[in-house]
């Protein structure tokens, strides 16, 4: 038991990490966002377990069909990734967009994941673009969950252990908006994955963040640009991003920003700022 009345208790697996969880403790990953929490007196903890030690958490599985990435695996290791950058192209620079060097080398994807049940991870545009799954352990059983069906059903008793990511030919993208260039307050950002075949768009899912509490699919777009060419979706661009923005999928809803953007103002810039995203990912998704 420390200074603070906090006891530390160092978990060597995740049965033992979730026997703590039932005894009140909370994890302890990288840490990026509970030390800033304890720091400036948000959170208080009693029991704190720290799943550094926990090999499980570390690894990253190989499958024919899908790639297991354990939850304490760093941000940094997925930007840097040459294969999480060839065939997982959205999360690699999702992941090297989030904060600066040192806090990608501290900051674990299941820290990130949990983070965005309350809209606050770049990562989950990326992943829900590409089918992302996630491995939970809740009491006495293991379950894997859509990620739009774990922020309906998070807990704060659940424990992520991994990342599942479908293996397939699909191609992916995405691009982040802030207000500096990386460790900024994202204003938008946008991920899609899709098939290309002979240069033309199928199958596409788009997703955008920073246009309601969490990142929501882009419908419109999907089906206006199924079987789209560079050329044409480029061409279609500022009239869907503009659509998007008015159908109040999210913060085109007119609210002012905080930073003295007014109601048309604010629609006007985010929907200025979705068409330079779909041109630029659908440049790289068509490889030019």
């Amino acid at each position: 038991m420390g200074a603070t009345g906090m006891r530390y208790i160092r978990g060597t697996s995740i049965s033992g990490v979730m026997a703590e969880l039932e005894r009140g403790a909370t994890i302890l990953g990288g840490g990026t966002i509970l030390t800033r929490d304890l720091a400036l007196g948000i959170r208080r903890i009693e029991r704190l377990v720290d799943t550094e030690s926990v090999e499980a958490l570390q690894r990253v599985v190989e499958r024919p069909t899908c790639r297991i990435i354990g939850a304490r695996v760093t941000l940094a290791r997925l930007a840097e990734g040459s294969v999480m950058h060839r065939e997982h192209t959205a999360l690699a620079q999702a992941a090297a967009r989030v904060g600066n060097p040192q806090i990608r080398r501290a900051a674990t994807i299941g820290g990130n994941l949990v983070a965005g049940v309350s809209g606050l991870a770049d990562t989950w545009p990326a992943l829900l673009a590409l089918d992302a799954q996630i491995d939970v352990c809740e009491r006495d059983r293991s379950t894997r969950l859509e990620l739009d069906v774990l922020a309906e059903r998070w807990q704060p008793h659940m424990f992520v252990t991994a990342l599942v990511l479908p293996r397939d030919d699909r191609r992916s993208a995405f691009v982040k908006f802030a207000w500096r260039r990386a460790s900024g307050k994202p204003i938008a950002n946008l991920a899609a994955s899709a098939h290309v075949e002979q240069g033309r768009l199928y199958a596409a899912k788009w997703v955008a963040g920073g246009l309601g509490p969490r990142p929501v699919p882009l419908s419109q777009i999907e089906r206006e640009l199924e079987g789209a060419t560079q050329s044409e979706a480029c061409d279609k661009a500022e009239a869907l991003a503009a659509a998007s923005v008015a159908s109040g999928d999210g913060r085109g809803d007119g609210r002012g920003d905080g930073r003295g953007v007014g109601r048309g103002v604010r629609s006007e810039y985010l929907a200025s700022l979705l068409a330079s995203g779909i041109k630029q990912i659908v440049r790289e998704l068509c490889g030019t």
